[in-house]
């Protein structure tokens, strides 16, 4: 086990069977453990702090920050 990977949607994704990382989180969305707000996928709070995604931030060269949401190793299982 990985402990310290974080794995992208499309990666976990291909492990699933899903056809691509859009499927996925569409799937995510219908459960209800995920919604789209701003272009993003953000968790429900009741999932929000069970560690199961990471959230890191980039700040490109014309100041739009974009957000990249990474599975954790818990959020994987």
């Amino acid at each position: 086990m990985h402990v310290n990977k974080t794995y992208t949607a499309t990666e976990i994704a291909k492990e699933l069977g899903f056809k691509s990382a859009i499927a996925l989180n569409n799937d995510l969305g219908n459960r209800k453990i995920q919604f789209r707000q701003n272009d993003t996928w953000l968790l429900y709070s009741r999932y929000a702090d069970c560690g199961y995604v990471e959230i890191k931030q980039e700040v490109l060269d014309n100041g739009k920050v974009i957000y990249h949401r990474r599975f954790t190793q818990l959020g994987r299982e």
